[in-house]
């Protein structure tokens, strides 16, 4: 491909036309300026015979060289002759054929007539190759119209030769409305700034690299991603950007400075494959579902342990990066990129929650499995000393109403002592039988909790967040909606907001701290930092703690210590036999029941009782009415 230039010739003399034209073009064409105006803010000496020679930069589409011939003895300041040369960005036109140009239209000038010339064709009938160039430097630059300030060179600092050519792209000159190449006796006004005697920079020539683990390279310019398939030019020192693409993967941007050696440039931009590369993930296309079959619509993804909420995100592929999905009632499931994007999905497994038991009056222990959350006692009859926890032994004691109509009937005299401690002990044996009836077997509803009934999952998980731990840690409580800002009021004891907020969720352990807080004064708060209960840095409370503390403040020890009944006002008795062991056929879907000694497999004691498990769990089981079993 060949380029050659185009010439317009103006007259401005009141107006401005055309008066000769050659290869013109509407698309540069119409770029050609009024120079009447910053002509007329220059002073000529009488002497200067030289024309103002002006550039204006057009992007994409080269460059416009104006050489401005006035009338210096003239009655009209401004009035001129300007012959206008377009040089396409892509044309590779030497310094010395450029001041060649210049030269050629000064003989025109000694002549007069500007109108005709076989000079003209001499200029635009030339042909000169084109750079073979994806960027050509010059088409990086645009004057800004917008400017202010028209900028100044001065040829006594330069000569031509040092300006044109390739040299004239210069980035500096982009924000000037244009460039005037003025002699040193030229003076100008507020309009113009002088761009010193800083030597422009040179122009390099950057190849185009090679496609890299897949992706290709692209160059930004005029922030477009444009393919970087050819060599490109810039001048030195100039920040350039370069994107690597690949379908499915994010884009790696690589900012470097242009410098003379090019091994430089090409070792910046190069990409990392350790650290550069991540895959994108759309959340629509991952897949997850149940042991059963049955998709999960609502899970979490976390990324090195913290939540990932975007729907478009990125994984590394070289870095270690650990992958969980997180489901309410589903174990927590480590998967790698490739399962994460695949096809087949993801299959999550039912949580599984253990607890052991001791009943009273029994040595023994006992191990729930279930996949429900426990919040009470799953023995019918029986009721836990503690919250329900699965680190320790959960206690179970025959219910305190029982005890109350035993202590009754040990009131009544001894007249009626004999029979009431026989009824007394009959209830007490034939209730510490284990007995588990399920409810779904038995066509029944499940009652536990039923005075907390969220229906919002936002309270669904915070409620079982404080029943599921004794330490409350202020991150987790923000976390959902119901007990953010919880944290604060336990510390500043604000009994008042946790009372309010405890109405809402109705948790057992928030009812134990509002009973504690309100049996002592306001000003009697147990807490030794500035009135709070915890140090500035500490951000977790342990409820037990919590409430002893509250209870210490409130009861000094030494209060005297309540009488308890002696061993001789209860039967003497021995306690109730230990419950039968449940046949395994007896047991409902997904529960297992065991005592804690089957575990290590050492024989039960050669006397003890066993209780079968013919229904499952009980209608106050704790366990949401999911079935459950005890292994012995």
């Amino acid at each position: 491909m060949v380029h050659k230039l185009g010439i317009v010739v103006q007259a401005a003399n009141q107006g401005n036309q055309d008066i000769f034209q050659k290869n013109k073009e509407e698309g540069w064409a119409k770029s050609i300026d009024d120079l009447r105006i910053p002509m007329g803010g220059l002073a000529f000496s009488n002497d200067d015979t030289e024309p103002a020679i002006y550039i204006k930069f057009l992007g994409e589409k080269g460059y416009l060289l104006a050489l401005v011939f006035t009338d210096r003895g003239g009655s009209r300041s401004g009035d001129n002759t300007t012959v206008w040369v377009h040089v396409p960005a892509a044309c590779d036109i030497s310094n010395t054929e450029t001041v060649e140009v210049i030269e050629q239209i000064k003989e025109i000038a000694k002549t007069g007539n500007f109108v005709s010339s076989p000079i003209y064709d001499k200029i635009a009938g030339k042909t000169y190759p084109d750079k073979g160039v994806l960027l050509p430097a010059v088409s990086t630059i645009c004057s800004d119209p917008k400017a202010s300030k028209y900028g100044v060179r001065r040829l006594s600092d330069f000569t031509l030769q040092e300006l044109l050519g390739n040299n004239i792209a210069q980035q500096v000159y982009a924000k000037y409305k244009g460039i005037f190449l003025l002699n040193k006796s030229v003076g100008f006004g507020n309009n113009f700034e002088e761009l010193g005697a800083e030597e422009p920079k040179e122009v390099r020539t950057l190849q185009a690299p090679k496609s890299q683990e897949g992706f290709e390279p692209y160059i930004v310019v005029a922030r477009e991603d444009v393919p970087f398939t050819k060599a490109v030019e810039f001048s030195d020192g100039a920040d350039v950007c370069i994107k690597w693409k690949k379908e499915d993967y994010k884009a790696i941007s690589k900012p470097a400075k242009v410098t003379a050696k090019e091994e430089d440039f090409q070792k910046i931009i190069k990409i990392d494959a350790s650290k550069d590369i991540y895959k994108e993930v759309h959340r629509d296309n991952i897949k997850v579902s149940g042991s059963d079959g049955n998709s999960i619509a609502n899970f979490e993804v976390w990324l090195n342990r913290l939540p990932e909420d975007r729907k478009i995100f990125y994984v590394p592929t070289r870095r270690e990066c650990k992958i969980t999905i997180k489901a309410d009632e589903y174990e927590d499931k480590d998967v790698t990129l490739k399962e994460l994007t695949s096809d087949k999905g993801i299959k999550l497994e039912k949580k599984q929650y253990t607890y052991r038991f001791a009943l009273e009056g029994s040595k023994e222990e006992y191990i729930l499995t279930t996949q429900r959350r426990l919040t009470k006692s799953p023995i019918k009859g029986y009721s836990a000393d503690d919250d329900i926890s699965e680190k320790d032994v959960n206690h179970l004691s025959y219910d305190s109403i029982l005890q109350k109509i035993m202590y009754f009937g040990i009131g009544l005299g001894a007249c009626l002592l004999a029979v009431g401690l026989y009824v007394g002990w009959n209830v007490f044996v034939m209730d510490r039988e284990l007995k588990f009836v399920d409810k779904q077997e038995a066509g029944q509803t499940a009652t536990q909790d039923e005075d907390f009934t969220p229906t919002d999952t936002d309270m669904q998980k915070a409620f079982n967040y404080l029943e599921s731990n004794d330490t409350w840690h202020k991150d987790s409580l923000d976390r959902f909606d119901a007990t953010r800002g919880l944290f604060d009021e336990l510390n500043e004891f604000e009994v008042n907001k946790i009372k309010d907020r405890n109405a809402t969720l109705n948790n057992d352990k928030l009812g134990k701290i509002v009973e504690a807080l309100e049996q002592i004064p306001a000003d009697s708060r147990p807490g030794t930092h500035d009135g709070k209960y915890n140090t500035k840095d500490d951000k977790q409370i342990n409820i037990n703690n919590y409430i002893n503390s509250i209870t210490n403040t409130a009861t000094p020890q030494s209060q005297t210590t309540p009488s308890v009944p002696q061993q001789n006002d209860v039967p003497t008795q021995a306690p109730a036999p230990d419950p039968a062991p449940a046949s395994p056929r007896s047991h409902s879907k997904g529960q297992t029941i065991r005592p804690a000694s089957a575990q290590n497999k050492k024989p039960a004691k050669k006397n003890a009782k066993k209780a079968t498990d013919k229904s499952g769990a009980g209608k106050n089981d704790g366990t949401d009415g999911k079935r459950g079993s005890i292994k012995k």
